[in-house]
């Protein structure tokens, strides 16, 4: 189910949907995509508010969507070329992928306004999005981000600086649940060596070297203290082998290398050498 704006305009919040209320739910799943979206206000694609709630999950996509052709009779600049969550508004990203989105104001892709708002990301990729203010991928201004799973929010951009996620101060970027992504997959904006950029509120974090710092690439994610994430140097990582070999089918002194089978990095095995 593909939902195309066409490269038309709307002078409304949210060009596809606009989802207001405690008794509003709406799920976005397999298929359905949203896409060439141009909005004059806030919420390029989506429009979360009131308690409502919003899922993104499986193979959807927010793709080419943006706040722009602003009459002059409406200069101020808006936010969330993808999504604007205010007032308790609620969105949960299982999966899915948020591209090339844009806003001229804050969040390319996503915009958090009032402290009780929320987003839940389990899944899902972020990439390819701009602003012409903070948060290329996302903005917390007011509100929650929660993470954990396999997330990726990389490629983004506030105007010409690597910008992924911009963090407002108290406002809050959380780790509810262990982080399955690789190093640097989630970049964030701001802040520098030592200083904390948010929280982890569960047991196993897992690798915090996934979070990366746009400012400064040579900075990622530490765990603090006491549920502390700061920023400092990539921790070496620790890797295990498990292997067997026939010793009747080898030759004493004969080099062999050994062939790693299973390994989530791309690493190079060593070789051992049969000593008798």
């Amino acid at each position: 189910l593909i939902f195309d704006g066409g490269n038309n305009s709307s002078d409304g919040n949210g060009f596809f949907l606009f989802a207001k209320g405690p008794n509003c739910h709406v799920c976005m799943s397999d298929g359905c995509i949203f896409q060439n979206a141009k909005n004059d206000h806030d919420g390029g694609a989506v429009y979360v508010s009131n308690q409502a709630s919003f899922i993104m999950e499986g193979s959807a996509i927010i793709q080419n969507c943006n706040i722009a052709n602003r009459t002059s009779d409406e200069p101020v600049k808006r936010n969330g070329g993808a999504l604007y969550v205010e007032s308790s508004g609620n969105v949960t990203i299982k999966g899915g992928t948020i591209r090339n989105c844009s806003a001229d104001g804050y969040g390319g892709a996503i915009y958090l306004e009032q402290n009780s708002s929320k987003v839940t990301m389990t899944g899902g990729t972020i990439t390819g999005c701009s602003s012409g203010n903070l948060g290329g991928g996302i903005r917390i201004n007011n509100g929650t981000l929660a993470l954990s799973g396999n997330v990726s929010i990389t490629g983004n951009r506030q105007e010409n600086i690597t910008d992924n996620i911009s963090v407002r101060t108290n406002s809050q970027l959380k780790v509810t649940g262990k982080l399955s992504g690789s190093n640097g997959s989630i970049g964030v904006y701001e802040y520098t060596s030592g200083e904390q950029f948010g929280i982890y509120s569960c047991a196993d974090p897992g690798n915090p070297n996934i979070f990366v710092n746009d400012r400064n690439p040579s900075l990622y994610g530490n765990l603090g203290s006491p549920d502390n994430l700061i920023w400092g140097p990539e921790v070496p990582k620790t890797y295990y082998f498990t292997y067997t070999y026939a010793l009747a089918a080898n030759d004493p002194g004969t080099t062999n290398n050994l062939t790693v089978t299973s390994c989530t990095d791309s690493v190079t095995a060593p070789s051992y050498t049969i000593l008798s």
